[in-house]
């Protein structure tokens, strides 16, 4: 199928696998009976529950520090280059130069921009 595993967590009881997967495969891989769904990470299951809460709670006006993980190593730099294209300033990387995150200042609408590449796993507040 050439599908490359990037993880796996327990999702409402549900075990969850982010994968890399070729399209060609999806139609086969939706046959499976274990597959119950195949699709692109949503907002609601990149952000935080306590990112959400602060923005459930008031508009943010400010900017705030967070830290964006993603579904893996950016070996090569392209998504760092990606994000500072489209204009996130990033505190450079969590954890050396083959970073699996970073760290950036942004505002509400910077979230949601922020959530829609497709290499962001997960954004959260950045607690120091």
């Amino acid at each position: 199928f050439g599908v490359k595993s990037l993880g796996y967590a327990i999702s409402s009881m549900q075990p969850v696998i982010a994968a890399k997967i070729p399209l060609a495969s999806v139609a086969k891989l939706e046959q499976l009976a274990f597959v119950r769904w195949i699709g692109f990470s949503t907002l609601t299951q990149k952000l935080d529950p306590e990112l959400k809460n602060l923005m459930n709670n008031a508009a943010l006006e400010e900017n705030i520090l967070v830290k964006v993980d993603l579904f893996e190593k950016d070996k090569d730099g392209e998504f760092h280059k990606i994000l500072q294209e489209n204009g996130f300033k990033l505190n450079g990387s969590v954890d050396g130069s083959t970073s699996d995150s970073y760290e950036t200042l942004v505002l509400e609408e910077d979230l949601l921009k922020l959530a829609e590449f497709n290499f962001v796993k997960n954004i959260s507040l950045k607690n120091d």
